[in-house]
């Protein structure tokens, strides 16, 4: 195995092939070089522990990825990778931080759990199934033009750094109850072809989701803003909800279409909010509310 393991690290092997690949609790003191490898068999890394940079880029997993509880305390980088049945790394720990762009997960990607600190990036990654970052904390999270095409999973999940979320797509419902944004998050030009659930969910920084879209429902219930959060010419297909919501800095709603029922019931709005020439259907609940600023109303249209 040490010898195994030391080709593994020297980069020995070119483009090497592996049929059923068990690494379980293995040690990596050099960290691994398996750029462009082929695991035709389930790969098993759980456990394991990669000291430096772990690299996988162009990786072929034609089989189960098992990932489960693993600790790369180097850079792990997994860009261009396919995963053609489930990729698991709940639990696992990314001290240098985990690069996944242009990744296609083929199957159900798990990151139930995991730490990815500094940058966490998912940028032009497809989900071609369900996608789970369950009570994940992530540092500068990368997911801009990523297509989740399954349903999507951030429940409880915490976001250190940024999050950028810029024209991805979500073509089923996506969860991100309870999730905490500890500084900017950016969602400009997303589309949301299912339910959008953002109950009682933390944005500490800045929240920008200027020309989004939202053809299924829409609920920022107990959602709490604590500095500017804007949804300038947004798109609101189907019900949108945030009732008992707290907008403690300046909120922009200017331009936005509300095609169905709105509901700003119980709503804090601490500093001015703006709905000028937004649109409203008859179907419109915004009292009480509590304004501590100037709501401005110029140019609404109510149906």
């Amino acid at each position: 195995m040490e010898q195994i393991i030391a080709a593994l690290t020297h980069g020995t092997f070119q483009k090497p092939i592996f049929g059923a690949a068990r690494f379980d609790e293995a040690s990596f003191p050099d960290g691994v070089k398996l750029g462009n490898s082929h695991f035709k068999g389930a790969a098993v890394f759980q456990g394991a522990h990669f000291t430096n940079e772990a690299v996988f880029d162009s990786a072929l997993f034609e089989r189960n990825a098992d990932f489960r509880d693993s600790t790369f305390k180097g850079k792990a980088r997994f860009g261009a990778c396919r995963f053609s049945r489930a990729s698991r790394f709940e639990r696992a720990s990314f001290g240098g931080g985990g690069i996944f762009d242009r990744v296609r997960f083929e199957q159900h990607a798990r990151f139930d759990n995991v730490e990815i600190r500094l940058r966490a990036s998912f940028t032009g990654s497809v989900f071609a199934r369900g996608a789970y970052f369950v009570e994940a904390s992530l540092g500068a999270a990368h997911l801009s033009n990523v297509v989740f095409s399954d349903e999507s999973y951030f429940a409880g999940a915490t976001f250190r750094g940024g999050a950028w979320f810029r024209n991805s797509l979500f073509k089923k419902s996506v969860a991100f109850g309870g999730a905490t944004f500890l500084d900017i998050l950016r969602m400009e030009g997303c589309h949301f072809s299912g339910a959008a659930q953002f109950e009682n969910c933390t944005f500490t920084g800045a929240a920008h989701l200027n020309h989004a879209s939202f053809d299924g429902a829409a609920r920022f219930n107990g959602a709490k803003f604590f500095k500017q959060s804007q949804f300038e010419k947004v798109s609101f297909r189907r019900s949108v909800n945030f009732r008992a919501a707290s907008l403690a800095g300046a909120a922009s709603f200017s331009g936005a279409e509300f095609h169905q029922t709105v509901s700003f019931d119980n709503t804090y709005f601490g500093s001015s909010a703006r709905f000028d020439q937004a649109t409203f259907p008859v179907a419109t609940h915004v009292g009480p509310l509590l304004c501590a600023g100037t709501l401005h109303w110029s140019g609404a249209e109510f149906a």
